[in-house]
């Protein structure tokens, strides 16, 4: 892949197509297929299409049997609104399809290039963390939404106090 081209949570595994989806390149986000044993059996293909700085982005595997998917989470630095993305990314037997954009948080002063928020699916739906700073609020907190697979986004849970700055929660699932 080249040096330091692999970076946290940056490569994750379809135990149903045994497969893996690695980002190859950070900005614009490209990502690459590799089979179970490390080889690559797609070219470069883009996750992203937005404008600007595209940077730290995540993988999470889940999806029912019938429709295994990659979800992408990824943020823009804007220096304004620093928003979060989502996209499902699927295998498809080689052919990958990348969905468009789901707004899930803004960031905005949240010091975005801190932004560490993991997403799990738990069976049913992606759990996606963030790192957001709600209108009105005084401090950035822990945010967690629930995305479906038709790319249903729940309200966001906010999961701190606004009485101190609470970093970007990380999240897991059983």
């Amino acid at each position: 892949l080249g040096t330091g081209q692999v970076r946290r949570n940056s490569l994750a595994y379809d135990s149903v197509n045994q497969v893996y989806l690695v980002i190859t390149t950070p900005e614009p986000l490209r990502g690459r297929f590799l089979n179970k044993n490390g080889a690559f059996i797609t070219g470069e293909f883009a996750m992203t299409t937005e404008p600007g700085f595209v940077g730290w982005a995540s993988i999470a595997f889940g999806g029912p049997p019938n429709d295994p998917t990659f979800l992408v989470t990824y943020l823009i630095a804007d220096n304004v609104d620093n928003p979060k993305f989502a996209r499902f990314v699927r295998f498809n037997g080689g052919a990958p399809t990348v969905s468009g954009p789901i707004h899930i948080a803004n960031t905005t002063a949240a010091w975005f290039a801190s932004e560490k928020a993991q997403t799990v699916w738990n069976g049913q739906r992606f759990v996606i963390g963030s790192r957001a700073h709600p209108p009105g609020w005084s401090f950035a907190t822990p945010q967690v939404n629930l995305l479906d697979m038709a790319g249903n986004l729940t309200p966001p849970l906010f999961l701190g106090d606004n009485t101190d700055l609470q970093g970007a929660p990380a999240i897991s699932c059983a």
